[in-house]
């Protein structure tokens, strides 16, 4: 049987036949819905009795479908236009306390305003992480609200992330909702999954390291980069060289069963851009910082005719050297800038203008017979001739092609050895010069030895003669006469002091004569 409204009229159906229909005076049944009714309907009297009428298995029908009735609460009372003055002599009760099966008639404990059963499931919340798990009773039918967190952090770099609910019993659970409904239509269990997780985190300050993240336990890890070359500025940029972990490679795969920290190395890098209107630069390109940089020209000099070249002059940051090394700590952009060279022609004479031949210093640079020189005024610093370094203060300009002559303090010596008297004596020498060599011979019957060219003029030595010697220096070329005694002249000498002691001895014998007469 069953009861429904339509209006204030309840209807009330017997194997599904509409038995009869009563108007109650309201469309609901209250807070607690009727479920079975025992009734001696329109007695003006209450002497007649319904005898007792059992029910059991009571149900309702909601959303298409049956369900026993979860609660039995019983009330007895008077329905409308009933004699409230006639003794009300119903009552209900629980039949063997058993769920949905009760009696309704005369003669039964009146038990009013009593829950006759409570239908109640349970359920079981089964969850490693999130605090989720218990068992707790509910009312038959309820709907009860579950949920989990999405992610549970278990220490540094490790999480497990909520996968999904598997639930058992009707109305319960099954999908991967963190927060889901279940129904309480039977005793139901719901086994929360979780995967273990671990982070791959890659520490990357420019944005091109791909792959970092979150994973499963034992899954595959693909890292990599969206590039290997990071541009930071005009002229500047980074190069990976790594992983920190020790990979080369800029993309590849790792296991992660662990936490894993990873950062890029990278290598900065600077442009060192040269250029140059002939020929081409050589050392262009991308340098690490504090590496060393050498530049050059394939073309140096450009012959525009015998007398003139296009050579290089200086780079547009002011250096003239060439190769230019240099240690790259910035952006370089750097010019070859050139400009006109002349020939000139060097020529060089002695102190007496006669030509030699000699090796010059200009301006920290040594030629010999020509060079190219730029516009400007040049100075001759020093020469070298027959391995002697001369102090030379001459400055020239070059304007054009055009000679320069260079004079040396180059003179002749010339060694003379004379008796006393002047007469030409051969005699021994030993000379040294200025560029540390030395000569050494005899003057011969002329007493004369000439030295032609000799830096400074310089020289310094001695002459020998009868064992005797003598020491002489000169330069600037000046002439060295040296006195020296000779056999006649040391003859005459031994004579001469003969005759002086004879003389004396016999004056001093005449004088002896002399005092022995007087006496």
């Amino acid at each position: 049987y069953a009861f429904n409204s339509t209006g204030n009229v309840w209807n009330f159906y017997f194997d599904n036949k509409l038995i009869g229909s009563v108007d109650l005076g309201t469309s609901t049944s209250g807070p607690n819905p009727p479920v079975a009714m025992g009734e001696y309907a329109g007695a003006i009297t209450n002497s007649v009795h319904m005898n007792p009428v059992k029910f059991q298995n009571l149900e309702f029908y909601t959303n298409g479908a049956y369900k026993l009735v979860p609660e039995g609460y019983s009330y007895i009372g008077y329905g409308t236009g009933s004699e409230t003055i006639l003794p009300n002599l119903y009552g209900v009760s629980e039949v063997g306390n058993l769920v949905d099966y009760f009696e309704v008639g005369s003669g039964i404990p009146l038990n009013n305003h009593t829950t006759l059963w409570k239908l109640g499931y349970i359920l079981h919340i089964n969850s490693l992480y999130g605090n989720a798990s218990g068992v707790w009773n509910y009312s038959a039918y309820a709907t009860v609200p579950i949920s989990v967190p999405r992610y549970v952090y278990i220490g540094n770099g490790e999480r497990a992330a909520f996968e999904g609910w598997a639930g058992s019993g009707a109305g319960s659970y099954t999908g991967n909702s963190t927060n889901a409904a279940i129904f309480m239509n039977s005793n139901i269990t719901e086994n929360a999954k979780w995967q273990i997780q671990y982070l791959v985190n890659v520490t990357n300050s420019y944005g091109l390291a791909v792959g970092g993240g979150w994973y499963a336990n034992n899954s595959i890890a693909q890292l990599g980069l969206e590039s290997t070359v990071f541009n930071s500025g005009a002229g500047t940029r980074l190069v990976f060289e790594g992983w920190s972990n020790g990979n080369k490679n800029a993309n590849f795969s790792v296991i992660v069963n662990s936490p894993m920290n990873l950062s890029l190395l990278w290598q900065k890098q600077y442009l060192v851009n040269v250029s140059t209107e002939y020929g081409s630069a050589l050392g262009s390109g991308w340098y690490n910082a504090s590496s060393k940089a050498v530049i050059s020209l394939s073309e140096p000099n450009v012959t525009a005719t015998n007398y003139e070249k296009e050579s290089f002059y200086e780079w547009s940051n002011g250096s003239r050297e060439l190769p230019l090394e240099f240690t790259v700590e910035k952006p370089v952009f750097i010019t070859a800038i050139y400009a006109p060279r002349y020939l000139i022609n060097f020529s060089y004479v002695d102190a007496y203008n006669r030509s030699i031949y000699a090796k010059i210093d200009v301006d920290n640079t040594s030629y010999t017979t020509s060079a190219y020189l730029f516009n400007g005024t040049y100075n001759i610093q020093y020469a070298v001739y027959k391995n002697t370094t001369m102090g030379i203060n001459q400055h020239f300009f070059v304007g054009g092609a055009g000679a320069v002559t260079v004079k040396l303090p180059v003179y002749n010596i010339e060694i003379k050895t004379l008796s006393l008297f002047g007469i030409p004596t051969n005699a021994s020498f030993y000379v040294t010069f200025k560029n540390g060599t030395s000569a050494e011979g005899y003057t011969g019957s002329n007493g004369t030895v000439n030295f032609r060219d000799v830096p400074y003029g310089y020289a310094m030595g001695y002459v020998t003669k009868l064992g005797i010697k003598q020491h002489f220096a000169t330069s600037d070329g000046i002439p060295v006469e040296i006195r020296m005694l000779t056999p006649s002249l040391f003859a005459a000498i031994i004579i001469g002091i003969a005759i002086i002691i004879a003389v004396e001895r016999t004056a001093a014998f005449v004088e002896k004569k002399r005092e022995t007469k007087k006496r």
